[in-house]
């Protein structure tokens, strides 16, 4: 894991999903590039993740983890197309009194 701050001054912290973390069940719906695992950027609420993992990112200076921040993706939902996250309202719920 790593802490870093952004050219605004933000603070990120970056750590590594590797694929012995990534269940099989799961690893199905991942785009290919994420297969081996993904790099993430945390900031608050804000997540960001970039694949594959860059070697020796660990060691890297402050500008070069800016530098792959600048290349990462906004992380998005993992749920496969066409189900719901347990408990989400599915796309044909209506809200009409009863």
């Amino acid at each position: 894991m790593r802490e870093f701050k952004d050219e605004d001054g933000s603070n990120w912290v970056a750590y590594a999903i590797n694929d012995a973390a990534i269940e099989a069940p799961g690893r199905r719906y991942l785009p290919d590039a994420f297969q081996q695992g993904w790099l993430v950027f945390e900031c608050g609420e804000r997540k960001l993740r970039l694949a594959p993992v860059p070697a020796g990112w660990s060691d890297m200076r402050d500008e070069q983890l800016r530098e792959l921040l600048s290349a990462a993706k906004p992380s998005t939902t993992t749920t496969p197309r066409g189900m719901r996250a347990f408990g989400a309202a599915s796309d044909d719920d209506t809200s009409k009194p009863g």
